[in-house]
């Protein structure tokens, strides 16, 4: 029995090239407005001259001489923290084997036939992966179980695995129900191994050697995490890879090198991990972008991309220069001086895939169960908010968004239901007292509220609510924050130090290659 399946294959069977699947209909537009894009981009790269490049290219070696002030590991240097990747292995499906254990060793996907949202590794040798509908699934391995998602599960295990390397890194980055980075420095370090040592709950038991600590290392992170690794597998059952290096990126890269169940450690010659690789294996590279950068400037690998930093510089914003200058030398978008973990929640949200239906009760059904378990997580974190969005579907895999921000904060099921709903007579043509029609069948729908404030914040609001005056809603014209709640006099204030952050962001860039660059094109 062959238990491997390649692309060329995927596209025999039809499931690639079938022009008649919505899926690959929808995919195969994105792929031509990617496609139109890099044209564009390499028509204007032929006004481009040599002088110019070697411009950019001087301002890119002082920009790497930053880069190395900040993160003098990356070259040479002594690391001051170690960065610890871990990811639970193929975390739904390995919940639900654990669940059912006749699951193991056969093919299995999470979710349903019109999305997968995981699924295991025997799974993924026939070219499965998450993301995919379920029918496509299907045709790649007749013999798939698919399972729904068991959320109350997953967010069981979660919470166990979470507890346990929380009890060793208390500044703990989580970044979803089934990853985290810890981080350590040679205090936090020492105080993981006494954790290990003294705390019977996620640590040694009494006949296990006490865990000596020697010094600050990768010897003494990896031998620690070793022990990490069993005293999850031993509280839950489930297994968890990991990745250690010196910044966040390349700590994921090594996470995923030896999956499952596995450990790698990327402590020198950082270059030789991944100047080799497709661009699209760093963390922070997706499909458009890779499509992107293929098409334009014809870079495969992460070395075509240092090579081409140059023209990246000239022709594409700011920002994403830089976001793809530190993906090439291994940090990950988390590497970043701005980013702050473990901060409050911008937003509250669920989503949820279902049979494709018109149905006007069959929608609201899912409106109000989407919407009572947003205003559940919104009371359990006392929370409320001043912005809906809704996200829909249709099953043709078109998406649309729809915002609606109001005066009022909202937190009950039946405030963000009534705004939801509002929100679909306004776009299929209803009125309060009528039905509202969609023009096709909907496939997916997601509700989140943002805007988000503590509900103790809301009793002073609430206190002059019916006494001072009431504003509309008010945007910045130049960062176009939006006030709802504050005062004039605040609006006023924060116009004028965008102002006058403009101004001097304007005389700051009229000093850089690119301004000149633009007003030579002009």
């Amino acid at each position: 029995m062959k238990h491997s399946i390649d692309f060329d294959e995927i596209k025999k069977i039809g499931i690639a090239s079938d022009s008649q699947d919505p899926f690959n209909e929808n995919n195969d537009d994105r792929i031509v407005k990617i496609r139109d894009k890099a044209n564009d981009l390499k028509i204007k790269s032929k006004n481009i001259t040599k002088t110019d490049i070697d411009r950019a290219t001087s301002l890119i070696e002082i920009y790497k001489k930053e880069l190395a002030r900040e993160w003098p590991a990356l070259f040479g240097g002594v690391p001051e923290k170690i960065y610890v990747h871990i990811d639970l292995d193929s975390f739904y499906a390995s919940v639900e084997t654990l669940l059912h254990p006749e699951y193991k060793d056969i093919p299995l996907g999470v979710g349903s036939m019109l999305m997968l949202a995981t699924c295991n590794y025997p799974a993924r040798k026939y070219g499965i992966k998450a993301g995919m509908p379920g029918y496509m699934a299907k045709k790649l391995c007749p013999s798939l179980v698919i399972t729904p998602c068991n959320f109350g599960s997953y967010n069981f295990y979660s919470d166990k695995v979470m507890a346990i390397l929380t009890a060793y890194n208390k500044n703990i980055e989580i970044y979803g129900i089934d990853e985290a980075c810890l981080v350590f420095d040679k205090f936090s370090l020492k105080e993981a191994y006494e954790t290990y040592n003294n705390d019977a709950k996620v640590g040694k038991t009494l006949d296990e050697d006490l865990l000596v600590y020697e010094s600050f290392g990768f010897e003494s992170a990896t031998t620690l995490v070793d022990k990490i690794r069993e005293m999850v597998f031993r509280n839950t059952k489930l297994t968890v890879s990991a990745g250690i290096s010196v910044c966040r990126g390349l700590s994921k890269f090594g996470c995923g090198v030896n999956k499952p169940n596995g450990m790698f450690i990327i402590n020198q010659d950082f270059d030789s991990h991944i100047l080799n690789l497709p661009v699209d294996k760093i963390n922070g590279i997706g499909k458009a972008t890779k499509e992107m950068l293929l098409r334009a400037f014809d870079i495969h690998t992460v070395l075509d991309l240092r090579n081409n930093l140059g023209m990246i510089y000239l022709l594409f914003p700011q920002k994403t220069f830089f976001n793809l200058f530190r993906l090439a030398h291994g940090l990950s978008v988390f590497d970043s001086k701005t980013t702050v973990f473990n901060a409050k929640d911008k937003s509250i949200g669920r989503s949820m895939s279902f049979k494709p239906t018109q149905e006007y009760k069959a929608i609201n059904d899912i409106l109000w169960g989407l919407s009572r378990r947003i205003s559940n997580k919104l009371t359990q974190r006392r929370l409320c908010g001043s912005i809906v969005t809704l996200n829909y579907k249709f099953c043709n895999f078109k998406t649309f968004t729809k915002r609606k921000k109001i005066k009022e904060l909202v937190e009950t099921e039946i405030e963000i239901f009534n705004l939801c709903s509002s929100i679909l007579r306004e776009t299929f043509g209803g009125d309060e007292n009528q039905y509202f029609e969609v023009p096709e069948a909907l496939r997916l729908i997601g509700i989140s509220v943002s805007g988000l404030v503590d509900q103790k914040n809301t009793n002073l609001l609430n206190k002059y609510k019916d006494v001072g005056s009431v504003y509309d809603c008010r945007e910045c014209p130049v960062c176009s924050v939006e006030f709802i709640h504050e005062s004039q006099m605040v609006f006023e204030s924060h116009v004028n130090i965008c102002l006058n952050k403009r101004m001097r962001r304007e005389k700051e860039e009229k000093k850089k290659l690119d301004w000149y660059f633009q007003k030579k094109t002009k």
